[in-house]
């Protein structure tokens, strides 16, 4: 029955290949599965309608989950909502890469039984969403998690998650290490920060951090835009088409080596846009700038104390301390002196205030022609006028 299968998805249109899961239970246990082995909740854990295939030349097609649990390609994640973290580990012996590398357990192993490469999908137990309500925190640490680990692992970069292999598939080598799902900070403990820092100049950002990339480009894009729009009369549908032009142009500009389907800025633009214009109005704008305001001045007069609380610990007036104040200015002002004048190596913060400064003309042991033109010392009494 599996060489059946795979004959007639190699050569059929995919979706003519299609079968129920239920279908091909007694080869999958054939195949080595158990009942429960997958977990029976696995299938609930994927979209309804995931994307699915058995061969990427055929393209993509989006299914019941029933009928598409019998591809080779399942679709893991929603494009709003990460239940998964996925990674492609394309060389040899990438089953047993994980306990090399010193990284979380992985709770699917999905190796390649022809060539040895290996997929990993670890569950979280909390999916991070990317709603335009959804907090940036948890989205910004799963990416950072996302890079550390395809950097210890040697993860391939480029990896667009968008279908993974089916863990309930028999053309797969499927092994559950772990049955209970992680929380990020579990993933992080076993990740150096160095791991974890963003991608140097000249790497691209892949994975999840594509998505976040336009999401975060999007809805600053958004933000400043939906005013405007509004103030000329345009509704929720064009604002909308704005943003999917905006969309597409970042997914160009991002320079990614797989840009991101069509689906997934659908996803990404829905959410932007729909929260946006619903909470964006002029009177919330303005609660935002005031908020901010009010937060900033707090942050900037913090520790602050006032010339009336200095004085009266001082127990002085505030004429005396701004007095004191302004002397202990002048006596710290930098001041350019001349190679003679610094002879006592006072520097350049000589104290102009306290230094008998010399008579204007004449500098110490030097002999200064007077106004006849003849020599005299230092000291000496300028001629007398009219006088030789």
């Amino acid at each position: 029955m599996l060489q059946a299968y795979s004959g007639v998805a190699e050569r059929t249109h995919p979706i003519s290949s299609a079968h129920c899961f239920a279908d091909h239970a007694p080869a999958l246990r054939r195949a080595g599965w158990a009942a429960g082995d997958a977990g029976e909740d696995f299938p609930s854990k994927l979209p309804a309608r995931p994307y699915c295939c058995d061969s990427f030349d055929f393209g993509l097609y989006r299914q019941p989950r029933e009928r598409a649990l019998g591809f080779r390609y399942i679709q893991y994640n929603e494009p709003e909502r990460r239940r998964w973290l996925l990674l492609d580990l394309d060389f040899v012996g990438a089953a047993e890469a994980y306990d090399r590398a010193n990284v979380a357990v992985p709770n699917y192993v999905l190796e390649n039984p022809a060539n040895g490469h290996a997929q990993y999908a670890y569950e979280l137990r909390t999916p991070v969403t990317y709603y335009g309500k959804s907090h940036e925190s948890p989205i910004t640490f799963l990416r950072d998690i996302e890079r550390g680990m395809i950097r210890r692992l040697g993860a391939d970069k480029a990896f667009a998650a968008m279908t993974t292999k089916n863990a309930l598939h028999p053309a797969w080598r499927v092994s559950r290490p772990r049955s209970i799902a992680h929380d990020l900070g579990g993933l992080a403990q076993w990740l150096e920060p160095a791991d974890m820092k963003a991608w140097a100049r000249g790497e691209r950002e892949a994975g999840l951090g594509r998505n976040v990339t336009v999401f975060e480009a999007l809805r600053n894009l958004a933000y400043g835009a939906v005013l405007r729009l509004k103030a000329a009369g345009a509704g929720v549908a064009e604002f909308r088409a704005w943003l999917w032009k905006c969309a597409a142009e970042i997914n160009v500009a991002s320079s990614f080596a797989y840009p991101l389907h069509g689906a997934e800025i659908n996803g990404i633009v829905k959410s932007v846009s729909r929260w946006v214009w619903k909470h964006f109005t002029p009177e919330r704008f303005s609660e935002i700038q005031r908020a901010r305001g009010v937060q900033g001045n707090a942050v900037r007069w913090s520790g602050h104390t006032s010339a009336a609380e200095q004085a009266a610990a001082e127990g002085i007036s505030r004429r005396t301390l701004f007095n004191r104040k302004a002397r202990e200015k002048l006596l710290n002002q930098k001041v350019a002196l001349s190679p003679y004048q610094d002879k006592g190596g006072l520097g350049a913060t000589a104290a102009i205030c306290s230094t008998p400064q010399p008579e204007q003309g004449s500098e110490a042991g030097v002999t200064i022609k007077g106004r006849a033109g003849r020599k005299r010392k230092p000291g000496a009494s300028a001629p007398v006028a009219g006088r030789a």
